[in-house]
């Protein structure tokens, strides 16, 4: 699997699955905890992390929308859901 810690940039970063899912991330290099994680319409996670619907149905993008935002996300879970979904595309 891809090696996570450049995504922990504060510009963001786009990611796509092995399986044709997307997943954007926003965080400070170096930090255990991505600020933002966006799970792009269609992929799911079963996280108890907090989430901010507002800001997605306040971006006035219905496509946006559809999707989900979680805030303070462990690196970890994310490298997880990654190899849930059988890692990066090549």
């Amino acid at each position: 699997m891809q090696h996570i810690d450049h995504h922990t940039t504060s510009s963001g970063h786009l990611t796509a699955l092995a399986d044709g899912h997307h997943i954007t991330t926003h965080g400070q290099a170096g930090s255990t905890t991505f600020d933002e994680v966006y799970l792009h319409p269609g992929l799911n996670a079963d996280w108890d992390h907090a989430e901010d619907s507002w800001e997605l149905h306040l971006s006035g993008d219905p496509e946006l929308a559809k999707g989900r935002l979680f805030l303070d996300v462990p690196v970890e879970d994310v490298r997880t859901l990654i190899a849930e979904h059988g890692g990066t595309a090549k």
